[in-house]
């Protein structure tokens, strides 16, 4: 988004100001496909289907210029778990500038942070830019409907919540990085699992972004909600050992452990801060049950962009880094340690 634009959480929007961006948004496709036989188009959009979605609880988001509104998302509970995305519309004078990507995704965390593991919404199927972009954000098809009379394809498309890591907007793309390659990495059989606290995914200071993409053959991400965790553990991949890295008192030392396991090991890392992490294992059992290994209290700290709660704390990248080096990876340990202090001064110099 550009100076002076921003999102927001709509708490009365009226008729009026959603229509005067809806209209002329939904206008384009209105004219393009011939659309004055289609009831559903947002060009039709009117007062009784606004009131119908406020009675239904429908939840607006606005995108704002100078404080005048130009885009605009709602979100509608379902059930617990489900939730269902509507009218997400850009005013054609700001189309093409990330809007509804930004839209799209703080519709997204928002029902996420609230429990939601699927989101539904629908489309023209004909509108193959439309498609196009929604499958992008990771949206996969989920059945048609053929109107008769009109001759339109409806496409219904979900998304599976534990796949919003890949397609949130991450801050850290701004500085672009090329993946790490040396002899190591097409020797390392483990692999690293980040779970991220919802608060850490658009932070641009955020490392575990960094090492997802310096090492993305050997990375995985994933976002902590307490409705989902424990099936999301449940679902890991057979094939490895579940090792949560965590300094708690009954954590073995990483190179005592490594010795000891023949077994290919998936590495968890919570990305949060130490009070955030706390309350993820509290409410997490599954995490809390899995074997745990804590790291030297020797290394120092280089992260100076937050400051660290403890004494002894290490950023996300600082601390893979050094789970690699203790389980025999020495070049590849030095090598995100160069790539992390050379990420730190371009960020400092921004």
């Amino acid at each position: 988004m550009k100076l002076g634009q921003y999102i927001k959480r709509m708490e009365e929007p009226s008729f009026e100001e959603l229509i005067a961006v809806i209209r002329p948004a939904f206008e384009i496709p209105f004219i393009k496909y011939g659309l004055d036989q289609y009831r559903h188009s947002g060009y039709y959009y009117n007062r009784n289907d606004y009131q119908n979605a406020l009675d239904e609880g429908a939840i607006w988001f606005g995108a704002y210029d100078k404080g005048a509104l130009i885009g605009c998302v709602s979100v509608l509970k379902k059930s617990d778990v489900k939730w269902r995305i509507g009218k997400l519309a850009v005013h054609p004078d700001f189309q093409h500038c990330g809007l509804g990507k930004s839209l799209l995704s703080e519709a997204e965390r928002f029902v996420f942070n609230r429990g939601a593991s699927k989101l539904s919404l629908s489309c023209l199927k004909d509108d193959a830019d439309l498609v196009k972009f929604y499958e992008s954000k990771g949206y996969l098809s989920d059945g048609q409907k053929v109107y008769k009379k009109t001759g339109f394809t409806i496409g219904f498309y979900v998304k599976k919540m534990h796949h919003l890591i890949d397609l949130v907007t991450n801050l850290a793309d701004r500085y672009p990085v090329d993946p790490i390659v040396c002899d190591e990495t097409l020797y390392l059989k483990d692999q690293i699992l980040l779970i991220y606290h919802p608060d850490e995914v658009d932070k641009k200071t955020n490392t575990g972004h960094l090492l997802g993409r310096l090492l993305p053959e050997h990375v995985k991400e994933w976002i902590w909600h307490r409705n989902t965790v424990e099936s999301f553990v449940d679902t890991l991949s057979e094939g490895f050992l579940n090792v949560l890295v965590y300094p708690s008192d009954d954590a073995y030392e990483v190179s005592e452990y490594v010795s000891n396991v023949d077994s290919r090991i998936r590495w968890i890392f919570i990305d949060a801060t130490w009070q955030q992490s706390q309350k993820m294992l509290n409410q997490s059992p599954s995490l809390m049950a899995l074997d745990k290994v804590r790291l030297s209290s020797d290394y120092i700290s280089r992260y100076t962009l937050r400051k660290n709660q403890r004494a002894e704390g290490l950023c996300t990248l600082e601390s893979a880094s050094h789970v690699l080096g203790e389980s025999g990876f020495d070049t590849l340990r030095t090598q995100l340690d160069s790539r992390l202090e050379d990420w730190l001064k371009t960020l400092s110099c921004k």
